[in-house]
């Protein structure tokens, strides 16, 4: 079925959809006029107040060129950098089983495998590495894109070596512990680290590690690609959104690749807030929501004023948001970019306090 775009836009009004467990309340926000406002095809909102089941909600499309594909609460979305908090995760329980340790210093962990590295990087570890204060360069040049697949691969560790390799190879913009410098890179190092370490790739020791263990049977790698899933968009100069299937590349995977269901977000989310001891530690659970170094970054989290814990995540073509609080967890997904913002957006404050 093909709409214009007049069409199809006003085909999203009253696509909203709740859990059965509870129905729209004058207390909610209003679904469909914040997706209006935002000119996202299409979101998803869901939230979890203690042991309450959670509650889902869907408003508009999973692709603007197609405005009968209403979006359902069991879509996948990409989550970008709220992989972060996931690859912090996955480090903490291999520091458990002794894998390696939080001052497990690169040099040490990847021996003749960072031949070439810049000797300014030789003491720095994974401490430094998960809460962005490494020093490094937040990116290596995109035009290096090209040398690297986009697309899933049986073993992606040989690629990730060799993007950490580029990324350890330039000039580092501070010294360890002396600034907060957000890098995807050193998100990749650090899977690196942890792959050198537990000889398997970053892909299968999340699923193991994590996972499995959590019940995310939805999560994944890359672009969703189930027919119901959302599609991400970019929005062009008319303010018209686009479908656009395309991703990072496999490397940056650790950094910001991971897709999931709603419902398994809010499982993740919940297991941060209640600390189960059966999964990690408490130590360790501390170790991932405290910044080590100073400043607001822990391990994956920015750490808000009040306390509470929240990231987000975008490749371009989507946006992101979860928020972790002493009752409630809460995230949003839109299946666009337009709303990305570096604080906490309106409606998952709002989320958070129902």
């Amino acid at each position: 079925m093909r709409l214009t775009r007049r069409e199809g836009l006003a085909a999203l009004a009253g696509l909203v959809w709740a859990s059965p467990a509870l129905a729209l309340t004058a207390g909610e926000p209003d679904w469909e006029a914040d997706r209006a406002k935002s000119g996202a095809p299409g979101l998803a909102a869901g939230w979890q107040r203690g042991q309450d089941g959670p509650q889902l909600r869907v408003a508009g499309i999973a692709r603007a060129d197609a405005a009968d594909k209403a979006l359902r609460p069991d879509a996948r979305w990409h989550l970008g950098s709220l992989t972060k908090a996931m690859t912090a995760t996955l480090a903490a329980r291999a520091v458990e089983a002794g894998w390696i340790d939080w001052d497990s210093s690169i040099a040490n962990t990847l021996g003749p495998l960072a031949e070439g590295m810049n000797p300014a990087y030789a003491d720095v570890t994974l401490l430094h590495l998960l809460s962005h204060q490494a020093g490094l360069v937040p990116d290596i040049a995109r035009s290096a894109f090209g040398e690297f697949s986009r697309h899933d691969v049986p073993d992606a560790r040989s690629e990730r070596l060799r993007y950490a390799l580029i990324a350890l190879g330039m000039e580092p913009l501070a010294a360890p512990a002396t600034r907060m410098i957000y890098a995807n890179n050193g998100y990749v190092v650090a899977a690196a680290m942890l792959e050198a370490r537990m000889g398997a790739p970053w892909e299968t020791l999340i699923r193991h590690w994590v996972f499995e263990p959590l019940g995310l049977a939805s999560a994944g790698f890359g672009l969703p690609g189930h027919p119901h899933d959302a599609s991400g968009h970019i929005v062009a100069g008319d303010g018209t959104r686009i479908p656009l299937p395309i991703d990072n590349p496999v490397a940056l995977s650790p950094a910001g690749r991971v897709h999931m269901a709603l419902p398994d977000l809010l499982r993740f989310l919940a297991a941060h807030r209640d600390g189960d001891p059966r999964f990690l530690s408490r130590k360790s659970w501390r170790t991932l929501h405290t910044p080590p170094f100073g400043g607001d970054y822990a391990l994956g989290w920015i750490m808000l004023p009040d306390g509470r814990l929240w990231h987000n995540g975008s490749n371009g073509f989507w946006y992101a948001e979860a928020l972790i609080g002493s009752r409630t967890v809460a995230a949003v997904v839109r299946n666009d970019a337009s709303a990305r913002s570096g604080q906490p957006g309106a409606l998952i404050q709002q989320l958070a306090s129902l």
